[in-house]
């Protein structure tokens, strides 16, 4: 196998690994301006797997636009986040993760063409990322920096599933597979114990 996606898998492993659960990533301190929005997704296993999985998926269909959906999903995390800004409230937020990382999964597993439906749903994701992340910002430190940041962040994390998944082409279908039963498996699981 290619040494680049053993290096790539490896960092999303030990990614993974100082994750918390979905319902606690708190290892920084998440009203710290910048480096508190930042940290906010890569502490999360909920949001790491979700960016990471719909870069992925932006990756593996020979999409006509990548870069267009790439923008797409970034905006949609700002819009999610703005709507909670505005005192905009969504019940179940963290049933939202869940789900969210239960449809990533999905979407990978069926390896549906890039037709409008998956990109609807996989818009609707960044919006869910976007509006927790904020749900979780209190007044302690600024909404600007904490908002770039964990904006940031999810760039770079979704950034990093097109990458991984452009340097893996060669055994793309199996990886992409396995990453969709993880996360098809982990979000099933946890939406059974909330």
């Amino acid at each position: 196998m290619n040494k680049h996606l053993w290096h790539s898998i490896t960092l999303v492993l030990m990614m993974s690994g100082i994750s918390g659960t979905v319902h606690a990533h708190s290892v920084f301190d998440l009203n710290a301006g910048f480096v508190g929005g930042f940290s906010h997704p890569l502490t999360g296993l909920d949001h790491l797997l979700v960016m990471f999985g719909t870069g992925i998926w932006i990756a593996c269909g020979r999409r006509a636009k990548p870069i267009a959906m790439f923008a797409a999903i970034v905006l949609a995390v700002s819009i999610g986040a703005l709507f909670r800004y505005a005192g905009f409230t969504l019940s179940h937020v963290e049933e939202l993760m869940t789900v969210s990382v239960l449809v990533t999964g999905l979407l990978l597993l069926k390896h549906i063409r890039r037709e409008y439906i998956p990109a609807t749903v996989l818009l609707l994701i960044g919006f869910c990322q976007g509006y927790v992340h904020a749900y979780e910002w209190t007044q302690s430190g600024t909404m600007f920096n904490y908002s770039l940041g964990f904006i940031l962040s999810s760039a770079l994390l979704t950034g990093s599933g097109v990458m991984i998944a452009g340097i893996a082409e060669t055994v793309q279908q199996p990886l992409v597979r396995l990453y969709g039963w993880l996360c098809a498996g982990l979000g099933g699981w946890w939406l059974l114990t909330i």
